[in-house]
């Protein structure tokens, strides 16, 4: 199974327009929130699809 950002926004506690934004580096998101949100990524092993 592939990791989507919902899965990180789930883990992170979060919604997945602020896991867009973290990984977009676009619009405000605290320090905190980047801070789970980069957690989550790691601990998910999340590559970009891209």
């Amino acid at each position: 199974m592939t990791t989507s950002i919902r899965h990180i926004a789930k883990l992170a506690g979060t919604s997945v327009s602020s896991v867009s934004r973290v990984l977009n580096n676009s619009g405000y998101a605290s320090p905190e929130l980047r801070e789970r949100v980069e957690a989550a990524i790691r601990t998910l092993n999340y590559t970009p699809s891209k």
